[in-house]
């Protein structure tokens, strides 16, 4: 995604564990940030934030990609 689109109203954050020691492909995480993006950022009124951390947990490593949006709406039928 273009950064630029966003201005000021993106901030990203990148919480990564200096011991991760993996290469993970940036096509892995990407459409994780868009989707954060796109349906919780742009949809929020105001700044939003963008919270990547990366952890190593013995031979996993987990990916959390968060954001600041406001969420899915409890009317939406999630059962589809």
């Amino acid at each position: 995604m273009n950064r630029r689109a966003f201005g000021d109203k993106l901030t990203v954050i990148y919480d990564i564990d200096e011991e991760v020691n993996c290469f993970i492909p940036s096509l892995l995480i990407q459409p994780l940030v868009e989707n954060a993006i796109v349906h919780g950022i742009q949809r929020s009124k105001g700044k939003g934030v963008v919270t990547i951390s990366i952890t190593e947990s013995g031979n996993r490593v987990r990916i959390s990609v968060r954001d600041t949006g406001p969420g899915i709406d409890p009317q939406v039928d999630r059962s589809r």
